[in-house]
């Protein structure tokens, strides 16, 4: 076990946690076969929202991890969970064009709004 502290601090030591760090994540992506059989079935399949999906490489990059199905379900649950907080004060709708595009889905709800501090038209 001190070799395993030994290394862990030389690692930290040289600033190179998020590199090893990713590095072991990649690694288990490649013999992850049950994220990669999502991925492929999700890529075949377009979302809803009409948009395509980036690779799993980027999605990593935003999520820390590579599967995206779960990215874009995130992305519906966090457009709805916006759409809540904002309804009431009749805000309008603002964030990466995913969410923007799962926010079309709840437009009908708010397309009878008029608001003089907000200018809520469809995104």
């Amino acid at each position: 076990m001190p070799v395993k502290h030994a290394a862990k601090a030389t690692v930290d030591f040289l600033g190179l946690s998020g590199a090893v760090s990713s590095l072991r994540d990649h690694a288990k992506y490649i013999f992850d076969g049950r994220v990669k059989n999502r991925n492929l079935r999700f890529k075949h399949v377009p979302a809803a929202d009409g948009l395509p999906m980036p690779p799993p490489d980027l999605v990593y990059l935003v999520t820390g991890q590579f599967d995206s199905e779960a990215y874009y379900n995130n992305g519906v649950l966090g457009a709805a969970r916006l759409w809540m907080r904002l309804r009431p004060y009749h805000a309008p709708m603002a964030g990466s064009d995913r969410i923007k595009a799962v926010w079309r889905g709840f437009q009908p709800a708010i397309s009878g709004v008029v608001s003089p501090k907000f200018d809520v038209r469809p995104v």
